[in-house]
């Protein structure tokens, strides 16, 4: 499965969500993960969640991580396209 772009209809900028390497990223860096790409309410979620779930999350979390990462860049407007 391929990287999937999302346009922003005002500017024409082009992000990705992540591809499957944001699974990888979110199992090594945990919810530092979603503040690099700007998720702070995951951020927080994640934190909150690390010790209250005595680390199980850290290994769930990284199964959705994707699925979390359109959602949020969708929700910011951006509407997906093709890479070209």
């Amino acid at each position: 499965m391929a990287k999937k772009y999302f346009l922003n209809p005002l500017n024409n900028y082009k992000v990705n969500d992540g591809g499957r390497m944001s699974m990888l990223w979110c199992f090594l860096l945990g919810p530092l993960y979603f503040a690099i790409r700007g998720n702070w309410s995951w951020f927080f979620i994640g934190l909150i969640l690390l010790p209250t779930t005595l680390f199980t999350s850290f290994l769930i979390l990284p199964f959705f991580a994707r699925k979390i990462n359109e959602t949020h860049i969708s929700r910011k407007g951006y509407v997906r396209c093709s890479k070209t």
